[in-house]
């Protein structure tokens, strides 16, 4: 028996919070973490969108049963299963979706900043984003996941050149003091200028940290 690999076009689905317009000066593409859905997961952004910011969610392209009912779906970026395949998949995914959307709704010439901000196992995927495809954002916010260990040296230079946020919450299960300490201090040794952030709260989003992220973000941009 011998494995082969097939490409083939698919359908993924994203979704988005706010209006694009002439007056949207800040886009924000936010990963989920693994068993959630886009859908679900960009409903903690509402509290930051107005007339110039607008959110895009981007789903995992892998969807699954979460219970033995098969109710309730969630959904995944990547497994270690074919993994190289499904990188380079949701590569495809995320370039073709961010260069059709900047190029149908703002096709001005000076186009929105652009905000990448991942959650869990969304930390992973916009962090290979960054490295491997095609976006040039300005700014990265890794909330309560790990940076996995791939650098380019495109993506190495776009970083040097932006902000860059780490955080979790307090009561973290999965990212503990010890272990965020630990993440934080290997970006700290190659991005000298990474800000950190602690939040009271579990593995979750928070509105008020994500509050101050977009005051800050924008102050400087």
């Amino acid at each position: 028996m011998t494995a082969h690999t097939f490409t083939t076009p698919r359908t993924a689905r994203y979704y988005v919070l706010g209006t694009p317009s002439a007056e949207t000066r800040h886009v924000w593409f936010v990963f989920h973490g693994i068993g959630q859905q886009a859908g679900y997961f960009i409903r903690h952004f509402e509290g930051i969108v107005d007339a110039e910011t607008v959110v895009v969610a981007p789903e995992g392209l892998s969807r699954y049963y979460l219970d033995g009912k098969y109710e309730r779906v969630g959904a995944s970026w990547m497994t270690r299963e074919m993994r190289m395949e499904e990188i380079q998949d949701q590569i495809t995914f995320l370039d073709g979706l961010a260069s059709t959307l900047f190029s149908e709704a703002f096709p001005q010439a000076s186009p929105p900043a652009l905000h990448l901000l991942g959650f869990s196992q969304g930390v992973a995927t916009a962090w290979r984003w960054l490295m491997q495809g095609t976006p040039q954002p300005d700014s990265l916010i890794l909330w309560a996941g790990r940076s996995p260990e791939e650098y380019s040296e495109k993506g190495v230079k776009r970083l040097l050149e932006i902000p860059l946020w780490a955080g979790a919450g307090t009561k973290d299960p999965y990212v503990s003091e010890p272990l965020a300490r630990q993440e934080w201090a290997k970006l700290s040794s190659r991005f000298s200028h990474l800000q950190t952030f602690r939040f009271e709260g579990k593995h979750t989003m928070d509105i008020e940290a994500l509050d101050h992220l977009k005051s800050s973000l924008y102050t400087t941009s």
